[in-house]
């Protein structure tokens, strides 16, 4: 069975951490390994995690825990695979910043990486006289996220695009794309790797028990 260990560090830490950071001791039998950081999970939020990280303060030890045999067998790897441009989110909001910005860096790391996208498109149709109010409010409000490429269609624009569509009007979004998430997942788990990081699948962390000395102790059930 192996073990985690954790205590808190009293000295300062990164400016997004500030006291947050462990130090973790990963151990097997009589032998361990100590690292400044553990990330639990292997999704894409967990691994994109560790790989900034890593890239942001190279010197830090950072392992990242996953429970399953492979990284991205759950939410990560199995989703609908769009790459959102960003039209639905509250102006001004966290979400639509990240996500006009976010859908930048995924095509140029896709294409850094030679992942596979394509970027297809979406539309968002009204079909009734009633839902055209709505619509022009979601297009007002993509263009004040800066999703600069978005247009308004009429019925004859819409059908133009897709020829077995019906709509009143329509939103055209062509930045929209699909990609395979589960690809950019194992993408940023080598990046990680190779600047030095550790995956540990097969490694579950149920629960933790805090110790003396503000030391806690995560522990698995299955080998690593």
């Amino acid at each position: 069975m192996a073990s985690v260990s954790v205590w808190t560090r009293l000295k300062p830490a990164l400016p997004p951490l500030q006291g947050l950071l462990r130090t973790y001791s990963v151990s097997s039998s009589n032998e361990g390994n100590h690292y400044d950081l553990v990330v639990v999970g292997g999704g894409i939020v967990g691994l994109a995690t560790a790989r900034e990280v890593a890239t942001r303060y190279p010197n830090m030890k950072i392992a990242v825990a996953e429970k399953e045999n492979d990284v991205a067998l759950h939410q990560s790897g199995h989703n609908s695979g769009v790459l959102h441009t960003g039209i639905y989110y509250t102006s001004g909001s966290l979400k639509a910043r990240l996500c006009v910005r976010g859908i930048k860096m995924a095509y140029e790391y896709c294409d850094k990486k030679r992942i596979p996208y394509r970027k297809c498109g979406k539309l968002i149709v009204a079909v009734e006289n009633e839902e055209v109010p709505r619509l022009q409010s979601l297009y007002d409000r993509g263009r004040e996220n800066g999703v600069a490429d978005l247009r308004l269609l009429d019925s004859t624009q819409l059908r133009d695009i897709e020829p077995h569509c019906r709509g009143k009007v329509a939103i055209h979004s062509p930045s929209t794309g699909i990609v395979d998430w589960g690809r950019v997942t194992r993408a940023y788990g080598e990046d990680f790797k190779e600047m030095g990081g550790h995956v540990y699948t097969n490694f579950k962390c149920p629960y933790h028990q805090k110790l003396p000395q503000t030391t806690h102790k995560l522990k698995e059930s299955q080998n690593f």
